[in-house]
């Protein structure tokens, strides 16, 4: 037995109260009639514990229903609500969408049982056809036979029969008969025609806010009855979440795409980061090991004795005069050339070497001749190009030995060059300032300071890029799952009236957006790959991308990132669904 007492709702120009106990008893069908505005949705909902107003008594068989937890329990094991407008998922057949309902209420539907439910509400279809096959008036009564597979003791419809024409009406209502007198069970159907009230067994009407039972019922004497436990199986769950997937695939594949994209673009700005790190430190290297010089501010030569103790510091390997040579007259093979001299020093090699535009010399013959002194020699091959020294002034370059020119009576310039071990550029400068404070440290462009620099300013580029690119992927997911959120909690609606608990919502959701994440992963990894392998063979001119585990679990990780902040929102406005406001706006 079902009663509804101390019922007093209020608001604006809208009054609902009872002057005696509303009372509904099994094996009896209830008729809700009223104008238009009057009440009889907002009576149901109440009835159906979908509604959010608190100002009365609910009592199932003894027990004061009150709080949320209690009608989430009575919904979900005795009441099966069709409200108006109710939409079942076409993607499923006849049968898995009743089994869908059935597992609501934690029971297993058999196939021979479905088939005796169709029976019932005289549907004659087979089990494996789509709800798009049926007609108006099947499409009803098979919605009906869904509601019923979770076995209901209650049934609440609301205005069941106002789509159908009246011959389907008259069977629907027949079907109500026959469920209250035949299975004992309490059938509420608000209606707006009298056509039928000589099959109610009670009409409650509404007028001026007033409700009121004719016949009033005659209240049984009951004891407070144990709640019915149920649990929903997980299949229920794992067909929810292959049904949304299926509902909203275009969103979810929009999901997938710019996923696709994030991970494509953060493995690129990734890579370009690591190449152009690698290259900077070949630079500096070069610098470090070819191309560091030290200078006097004042002008004079060092003495021996300050030689011999640089020469004692650990990173300096040797110390050679700077070579350099004012406009030389040079001849090759008898032919006047005009090109710039560099010094080739001992630790670099030996030998004479061009640059590129002159390899077509190479093994000819060159004179060089400065002031009154000259050389002869011929040369030997083309000078490796990371070592060809990045001040030329874009002209040829010839490089000889500075042994062979500093032999001699040679003026030399008060500046010498270093062979050092790699990477001490930093720790011998500050060393030099402490002991020799008239010596500066220097390279080519002041080189170790600017490719630092601007290894830092590439740096924070790259991770301000990455940053910006997470940002904007979050925020479109945002409003991917604001979208998705809003159509599934209208998709859900019809499960949460009939029994999908809060909990079990949530454990819904968290299922479907761990799905997605490892698909949206599975893709995105094997994207990457692809990428990897077009990018080796066929896109990028310099370098190659590697793909190793920790590179992958850093990829994984940047996506469960950027979509926690999404999913979380899309869960929560789920979750937080108010049932009666939905249903009300799918009216």
């Amino acid at each position: 037995m079902l009663t509804i007492d101390h019922l007093q709702l209020s608001h604006d120009q809208f009054h609902l109260h009872n002057e005696a106990p509303l009372i509904f008893l099994p094996g009896q069908l209830h008729f809700i009639k009223g104008e238009s505005g009057s009440g009889k949705t907002t009576l149901l909902y109440i009835l159906g514990c979908v509604s959010s107003n608190h100002s009365f008594t609910y009592t199932y068989n003894g027990r004061v229903i009150a709080s949320q937890k209690q009608k989430e329990q009575l919904r979900q094991t005795e009441i099966g609500f069709l409200y108006q407008n109710l939409v079942i998922p076409e993607q499923l057949t006849l049968l898995e969408n009743m089994q869908m309902f059935a597992m609501l209420g934690g029971i297993r539907l058999s196939s021979q049982k479905a088939l005796d439910l169709l029976n019932t509400v005289d549907l004659d279809k087979d089990l494996h056809s789509y709800p798009s096959q049926l007609s108006g008036g099947e499409k009803q009564r098979f919605i009906l036979a869904c509601i019923l597979s979770k076995d209901p003791s209650i049934l609440i419809a609301d205005e069941p029969t106002s789509a159908l024409d009246a011959d389907h009406a008259r069977e629907m209502m027949d079907i109500f008969t026959r469920l209250a007198h035949r299975e004992n069970k309490i059938v509420i159907v608000s209606t707006h025609t009298s056509r039928y009230d000589a099959l109610a067994d009670v009409i409650n009407g509404i007028e001026d806010g007033i409700i009121t039972q004719s016949p009033s019922p005659e209240p049984l004497a009951s004891t407070p009855s144990k709640p019915k436990t149920r649990h929903i199986p997980f299949s229920f769950y794992r067909k929810l979440t292959q049904l949304q997937l299926k509902r909203h695939f275009k969103q979810f594949s929009l999901i997938t795409c710019i996923c696709l994209l994030m991970v494509t673009a953060a493995h690129y700005i990734i890579y370009y980061g690591n190449t152009l790190k690698e290259q900077y430190q070949s630079m500096a290297s070069t610098v470090t090991e070819d191309e560091i010089f030290l200078i006097s501010k004042s002008n004079q030569p060092l003495s021996d004795e300050q030689i011999n103790d640089l020469l004692g510091y650990d990173e300096i390997l040797s110390m050679d005069p700077l070579f350099e040579m004012d406009n030389p007259t040079i001849q090759i093979d008898g032919k006047t050339i005009r090109s710039d001299v560099y010094g080739l020093y001992p630790f670099q090699g030996s030998g004479v070497y061009v640059d590129a535009t002159l390899n077509q010399y190479i093994g000819s013959d060159i004179t060089i001749q400065q002031g009154n002194r000259e050389w002869t020699y011929t040369i030997a091959g083309e000078f490796p190009v990371a070592k060809q020294r990045y001040y030329s002034n874009g002209t040829h370059a010839i490089y000889i030995p500075v042994d062979d020119v500093l032999s001699g009576e040679y003026e030399t310039l008060p500046r010498y060059v270093l062979n050092t071990r790699p990477y001490v550029y930093d720790l011998l400068k500050l060393k030099l300032d402490v002991a020799y404070p008239d010596l500066e440290l220097a390279s080519l462009m002041n080189d170790i300071e600017l490719l630092n620099v601007s290894l830092q300013n590439h740096t924070r580029f790259l991770e301000k890029s990455n940053i910006a690119l997470a940002t904007i992927t979050v925020l479109i997911l945002c409003m991917i799952s604001l979208y998705q959120a809003f159509g599934k909690r209208q998709d859900l609606c019809v499960y949460i009236a009939n029994g999908l608990k809060r909990l079990d919502l949530f454990k819904s959701e968290l299922m479907n957006q761990l799905v997605q994440f490892v698909i949206n992963l599975l893709i995105s990894s094997l994207f990457s790959l692809l990428f990897i392998f077009l990018g080796n063979h066929f896109l990028l001119s310099f370098g190659s991308i590697h793909f190793d585990l920790i590179y992958f679990l850093g990829l994984a990780f940047i996506m469960l990132v950027t979509m926690l902040l999404p999913s979380l929102l899309g869960i929560y406005l789920v979750v937080s669904v108010s049932i009666e406001k939905e249903l009300r706006s799918l009216q």
